[in-house]
């Protein structure tokens, strides 16, 4: 029984790491998106893969 008690206590410990990890990464993600779809809505610019754009698209595949 108290071995349960604590597995039980051990996995809210991580599931609260967890949800804390989360939090941590929602606003750098949030950015990310955002300059990402600033910039394919770009009037009178083509769409390219540029070195800024690559990063973008890297940073928010690393953020998630």
């Amino acid at each position: 029984m108290l071995q349960t008690g604590g597995e039980v206590k051990e996995m809210e410990r991580t599931v609260a790491c967890l949800r804390k990890a989360i939090r941590e990464k929602e606003a750098p993600l949030k950015v990310a998106e955002t300059r990402l779809e600033e910039r394919t809505r770009r009037v009178d610019v083509e769409l390219c893969k540029d070195p800024a754009m690559q990063g973008s698209v890297s940073l928010s595949i690393f953020v998630m």
